[in-house]
C-alpha cells in the first residue's frame, strides 16, 4: 500500500496529495510538555521516523532514522482580534494543505500551534498518508496526550514498546503470494460483476487528497 501511495504521489500533477490534516482547540496548554510529548511518540514509533527513497533504485526503500527531531511551530496571535485570528487561521490552513512533503526526508509530519489568548490554543497536525491511516491517527493522538499528561506533572510515562513494523514487513515478504491468489480466486468464484453496497453516498472528486480536517476541543486541565 505504501508503494502504491508513493507511485500516485509521484504521478500526481497537483500539490498536497495524500496529506491528512487534523485540527483541534486546546485550553490551558503547557507548550514545552506538549512538544516533549510529540517527540517521545516519535522516538517510540519507528514509523514516524520513516522516509522513502526511490531514485536510481530497482524498488523503493523505506528508511527509518535512529534520531529524528519533530519541531513544533508556535504562532503567537494574541495581539490580533478574534476576527483577524479566524481570517489568518483560514489562510494558513489552506496554505498548509497545499504544501508538499519531501518524501525522502523525515519527519513527514508537521505540527503548528496557534496561541489565540493566554489560555486558548488552536492546533494543526498534518502528516503524509504514507505514514499513518485514520486508525493509527487516533492511537497516536491518545499516546501523545498520555505522554503530555505525565510530563506536565513532571512524571515519566513507561509504555510497553510495540512490536517493530519491520517484523511485519519481513513476515509479509515471506508469504506465498500464489497461495493467497488461489485463496481469493476460490472464495470469489462465481462473481462476475461488482456488488453494490446499497449506499447512495456521493464522495465527490477526492483526487487522492486526504483533507480530514477534524475539529474538536480538548482541555488540558
Amino acid at each position: 500500500m505504501q508503494e502504491g501511495l508513493l507511485f500516485h504521489c509521484l504521478a500526481a500533477n497537483e500539490r498536497g496529495v495524500y496529506i491528512t490534516h487534523i485540527t483541534c482547540n486546546i485550553a490551558n496548554l503547557e507548550i514545552s510538555a506538549f512538544e516533549r510529548a510529540w517527540q517521545a511518540a516519535v522516538e517510540r514509533n519507528a514509523a514516524l521516523r520513516a522516509a522513502f527513497v526511490w531514485e536510481n533504485l530497482n524498488k523503493p526503500i523505506q528508511i527509518v532514522g535512529r534520531h529524528v527531531r519533530l519541531p513544533l511551530e508556535v504562532h503567537d496571535w494574541r495581539e490580533f482580534s478574534v476576527e483577524e485570528q479566524a481570517t489568518y487561521l483560514e489562510r494558513y490552513v489552506e496554505e498548509i494543505k497545499n504544501r508538499d512533503f519531501k518524501l525522502s526526508k523525515a519527519p513527514l509530519i508537521r505540527l503548528n500551534l496557534f496561541r489565540l489568548s493566554d489560555t486558548d490554543f488552536h492546533f494543526l497536525y498534518s502528516h503524509h498518508h504514507i505514514l499513518l491511516d485514520g486508525w493509527s491517527d487516533s492511537l497516536l493522538l491518545g499516546e501523545v496526550f498520555s505522554f503530555y499528561e505525565a510530563f506536565r506533572r513532571n512524571k515519566e510515562l513507561h509504555i510497553e514498546r510495540a512490536r517493530p513494523f519491520r517484523d511485519y514487513i519481513v513476515w509479509l515478504q515471506q508469504q506465498d503470494m500464489s497461495r493467497a491468489a488461489d485463496f481469493w480466486t476460490n472464495n470469489l468464484k462465481g462473481f462476475t460483476s461488482p456488488i453494490s453496497l446499497g449506499t447512495s453516498v456521493d464522495f465527490g472528486d477526492t483526487r487522492g487528497r486526504q483533507e480530514k480536517c477534524i475539529q474538536y476541543s480538548l482541555s488540558a486541565d
